[in-house]
């Protein structure tokens, strides 16, 4: 697990990941040897066995599950799609229908945006926790998937967007994986340059069943406690919008993640669309209070004019066992709005429409400010 907080961290916040030397997953080829065939066969057993162990443990939570997307989602509750398997071997993953029906006709060889999808809350909590991926415990009992591994990818989106990636074939040397290492640490719409380096170093690292096991109790002990998080956060801000304003939470645009331990800098942009300019001089002027996909609020004594463009570089503190790690992520926002606060201190809240620049500072953002990443 340290090894993804390396990855992750071994390019500068202030650049961008993909312009800037990187390890080469292929670097990894050379690690990896061949299973022993009663390896191999032990991997299998093992696979299969749990896999029908744990289909019978959730199989109450899929029927009930099934109903309710049968209940909110007319049509088929399953969706049935193509995955290419270990040597690219192709097969059909199962998991619960959260989308419209030929959703992956429109979208092609593209990855699916969270930002266009619009979703009944409920199907996108069950996205969110993982809870559509349950039927694939099926494959896993059928062989095609292992517990942990390489998630399985789209074949048109293999041979539009990944076939190119350095060391990206690496992942097929291997059964793909219902729990799949980059997702788990990394947020969905990471630069697939950096997951394709996480997955070639699991791919290639010699691991035993107990280390499997670990990671899937990690993997589900996570998730359960994302569900209640989520499931609460969901119910009490309907129940607050409802209360406050009459009006159900599926009016607001974007879910509003609070934020503590996280302040902002501001650094004026060089013209007056806010794309050019190095921003080196960045200023602290407030606490940041919570963050959307589009827009972020923070608190100051500082007075900015509506309108107005600026680089902001937000920093979060996070608590890790060997100390304090910061993290930073770039954006460049108009002064969407200043709220006047009631307090003694006449601070005031500002609320800023922002975008990334480029798709590791978005990255940034979706882990540590938006918090999409599962761990």
């Amino acid at each position: 697990m340290r090894f993804v907080e390396k990855v992750t961290t071994s390019v500068s916040d202030d650049s961008d990941c993909l312009t800037r030397p990187m390890p080469d997953p292929g670097d990894f080829r050379h690690d990896y040897t061949e299973p022993s065939l009663w390896a191999s066969l032990w991997n299998t057993v093992f696979n299969r066995v749990a896999g029908a162990l744990l289909l019978v443990l959730t199989l109450p939570a899929i029927l009930v599950l099934a109903l309710a997307v049968k209940i909110i989602n007319p049509g088929p509750v399953f969706y049935m799609g193509t995955r290419l398997g270990q040597n690219r071997v192709p097969f059909y993953m199962y998991k619960f229908r959260t989308l419209d029906t030929g959703i992956q006709k429109k979208i092609g060889a593209k990855m699916l945006s969270e930002k266009k999808q619009e979703i009944q809350p409920f199907l996108k909590l069950m996205r969110d926790t993982r809870l559509d991926e349950l039927p694939q415990f099926y494959n896993v009992v059928k062989g095609e998937m292992a517990l942990v591994g390489p998630r399985p990818v789209r074949p048109e989106l293999y041979e539009n967007v990944c076939s190119d990636l350095p060391g990206y074939d690496i992942r097929f040397l291997v059964r793909p994986g219902l729990v799949g290492f980059s997702q788990l640490f990394t947020p969905h719409g990471t630069p697939k340059r950096i997951r394709s380096l996480i997955d070639a170093r699991l791919a290639t690292t010699q691991r035993n069943i107990l280390w499997d096991m670990a990671i899937i109790v990690y993997t589900g002990l996570t998730l359960l406690r994302s569900l209640a998080s989520k499931s609460w956060s969901l119910l009490s801000t309907r129940l607050l919008l409802r209360l406050r304003h009459g009006r159900p939470a599926d009016e607001r645009g974007h879910h509003r993640i609070r934020i503590k331990n996280a302040v902002v800098f501001v650094a004026p942009a060089d013209d007056e669309n806010g794309i050019s300019g190095n921003g080196q001089d960045y200023e602290h002027v407030g606490n940041l209070k919570d963050c959307t996909d589009t827009h972020f609020r923070f608190r100051s004594h500082a007075i900015l004019e509506r309108d107005t463009i600026h680089k902001f570089r937000l920093q979060r503190i996070l608590s890790r066992r060997k100390g304090v790690s910061r993290k930073r992520a770039h954006c460049t926002g108009r002064i969407f709005r200043r709220v006047d606060s009631p307090d003694p201190e006449q601070k005031h809240d500002y609320i800023i429409e922002y975008f990334v620049e480029n798709p590791f500072q978005q990255y940034l953002m979706d882990k540590y400010f938006l918090d999409k990443s599962i761990a």
